[in-house]
């Protein structure tokens, strides 16, 4: 079944959506206008100070400088820094991946922002933005990480932790989420990786690096169906390339929704952390070459409080 949305067509399918852009005809919008930032935060944020494809809005020259050397590390690996949180479970019965995707960025730059002690402890609620959200109200079609970002930011909301509000693998009809739960985490601003490009296409390699290098981690799309749902990987094997459908940057398919925290140069592939538990991949996490199974669509990035 497709629907139309900002331009694109969608046929929802799997965890997320698979949408083409070309293969359908039509005009593709470019959605950077999505960038979202608050009125006089301390971060001083403003869309102008995005340049390029180069995610250093609101940095120093210095740490503009830092950012840039290290994107061009020949590797860089998340699962190295201490701030990532356990890999989660979706509950199978609900189609959420872009949930995950969406809340998993934020968890990452939270913890890092706040220095939380025990980051693999660090889980906030994908209920809540099922629930209390305004746009998912179906378990089979999903949506669009986008969507939950624009939810979070412009409605104010503050996240609950996932114990106050676990995954039950259905919508509710009504939000539990009350004010007496305890609740910190917002967003504080997001947007595009490729700003040149927009959301609605696959990120440069360059910006999507930048991008994991300032925030900690990048959401995105890729095309999920066959093997590659399917990944099981030994430690003996855990660092193999996995390569499957080649990229069609002009015709993109996608179904599911990903977080990617590095890269190897050598291997010319993207460290993807799913939700779907640790007996994906190698704990849950595996290398998907640059140019297979369209990683890297919709590239996301997320500043928390």
């Amino acid at each position: 079944m497709k629907r139309s949305l900002m331009g694109i067509a969608l046929l929802f399918f799997a965890c997320h959506h698979r949408y083409g852009k070309g293969a359908h005809g039509g005009s593709y919008v470019d959605v950077t206008g999505y960038w979202m930032a608050s009125a006089g935060a301390a971060d001083s944020l403003r869309k102008d100070e995005l340049s390029g494809r180069n995610p250093l809005f609101g940095l120093t020259k210095a740490q503009q400088e830092t950012i840039v050397r290290e994107a061009n590390l020949p590797r860089y690996d998340a699962r190295d820094s201490g701030y990532l949180p356990a890999v989660r479970t979706q509950n199978t019965r609900c189609n959420s991946c872009w949930a995950y995707s969406a809340i998993g960025i934020l968890e990452v730059s939270y913890i890092r922002r706040n220095h939380v002690a025990s980051p693999a402890a660090f889980q906030l609620s994908t209920q809540q933005i099922a629930d209390c959200g305004n746009f998912y109200r179906d378990c089979y079609y999903g949506a669009r990480t986008n969507e939950a970002l624009t939810y979070l930011k412009t409605q104010n909301i503050k996240v609950v932790n996932a114990s106050a509000d676990p995954d039950v693998g259905m919508i509710r009809s009504t939000c539990s989420v009350t004010a007496s739960m305890p609740a910190v985490v917002q967003v504080t601003a997001w947007g595009a990786v490729d700003t040149l490009k927009g959301i609605d296409s696959i990120a440069s390699p360059l910006a999507i690096k930048r991008a994991i290098v300032r925030f900690g981690a990048v959401s995105s799309l890729v095309l999920s169906f066959g093997s590659f749902a399917d990944l099981k990987y030994t430690v003996q094997d855990s660092g193999k390339v996995f390569i499957d459908s080649p990229t069609t940057p002009l015709a993109i398919q996608v179904d599911h929704a990903v977080m990617i925290v590095g890269w190897d140069e050598s291997k010319k592939a993207w460290l993807v952390r799913n939700s779907t538990g640790p007996g994906w991949g190698y704990n849950g996490y595996a290398w998907i070459g640059y140019n297979t199974n369209n990683i890297g669509t919709e590239s996301l990035w997320v500043l928390s409080n």
